[in-house]
């Protein structure tokens, strides 16, 4: 029953977008209407890689435990170029209120967040839930809210693209480059700290956004020129490559080599998967956009709460042992609440915009 949510998921996404004819492209493609589809979709399926995580059965809903930090990567590179779109518009001005606009908010959206995670596993007595481990949780790599890594990664993310930009007086291209090389430093410092490899292995796709949003012109010229396929097809063989090359069995390397070059591969193919579906979105078109749209406003929430639900749904007199059952109630419910999440963190953002004047 797992495979079949999935597939209908999938004809869901495929059902509501329109391909364009060969010799067209869509130039539209990161326009913040198509992004926040995007967005809609990709928190979707995240949920669906967080259930698999949980629960493997059928034939296909287990491959979904793979795609976790390709998912997380498109994310990344959204904020990435979101960010660089922004600075590219309104200038060094839009750094001014960047702290409480952006890095203010999403860390109290995290304590939030944090704090409702806590509630949850102290009234279910899971895990060590006192005080102090709640603070230790937010600095050692296993946070109390499940899944809220992404939320610490993109804070720190954020520090850095103002440190960046706000703080040094060189061109853009080498702001760019700084910052790249920042985000690199930060992923080694995470594997060095022993965290968890996702910690860091998507987070290259963040600088992707930051360089596609800066060659915007440049890329889109190039891409017109009929160089659409090719760059597909190079894409397609370059996932494939960086994939497979961590499993290949001709492979006989100390240990530590290994580990070393599992993460590049996963960082590369991460940020090449990212570009497979931005390239793919210059061929297609969101035909019922409506769903996807509100899902995609709604996509941090979404990401942030449904783990709530599938803790109190096997872990509580509300536990449900039917996998589906259990799938569709942790959905509709993260959805429902996602809502009010939403409104909630829209009064924040009000409130945030409102100190500034």
């Amino acid at each position: 029953m797992l495979d079949l949510m999935l597939l209908i998921v999938l004809f869901a996404i495929f059902y509501s977008i329109t391909f364009e004819n060969h010799n067209i492209q869509n130039h539209n493609y990161l326009s913040i209407d198509y992004t926040i589809c995007l967005r809609g979709v990709m928190a979707v399926l995240i949920v669906f890689h967080h259930i698999s995580e949980k629960d493997s059965s059928g034939r296909i809903f287990p491959k979904l435990q793979h795609l976790g930090y390709l998912i997380v990567a498109v994310f990344f590179f959204l904020s990435g170029y979101g960010l660089m779109f922004s600075y590219l518009k309104k200038g060094k001005e839009y750094l001014k209120s960047f702290w409480r606009k952006r890095i203010l908010y999403i860390i109290i959206i995290y304590v939030l967040i944090t704090i409702l995670y806590w509630g949850t596993k102290q009234l279910l007595n899971i895990g060590n839930t006192n005080i102090s481990a709640v603070i230790n949780s937010l600095i050692n790599g296993h946070p109390i809210a499940n899944n809220s890594w992404y939320i610490v990664v993109q804070i720190y993310l954020y520090i850095l693209f103002w440190i960046t930009f706000y703080c040094f007086n060189i061109n853009t291209k080498y702001k760019l480059i700084l910052l790249a090389t920042f985000t690199f430093i930060l992923s080694f410092a995470f594997e060095l700290l022993g965290y968890s490899s996702i910690w860091y292995i998507s987070n290259p796709a963040f600088a992707l956004g930051l360089f596609w949003a800066y060659n915007r012109q440049a890329i889109d010229i190039w891409l017109n020129e009929k160089h659409l396929w090719l760059a597909i097809t190079a894409s397609l063989l370059l996932f494939a490559f960086f994939s497979a090359l961590p499993v290949a069995s001709f492979l006989e390397l100390p240990k530590d080599e290994m580990r070393l070059m599992k993460m590049l591969c996963r960082m590369c193919s991460s940020s090449i998967f990212t570009i497979i579906i931005i390239l793919f979105m210059r061929k297609i078109n969101f035909k019922y956009n409506s769903i996807w749209k509100w899902l995609g406003e709604r996509s941090l929430e979404i990401y942030l709460i449904h783990g709530i639900f599938m803790i109190l749904l096997r872990n509580s007199i509300l536990y449900i042992n039917n996998d589906s059952l259990w799938l569709a109630c942790v959905l509709l419910l993260s959805l429902a609440s996602s809502a009010l999440f939403y409104i909630l963190n829209n009064k924040i953002k009000i409130v945030l915009s409102r100190s500034l004047n």
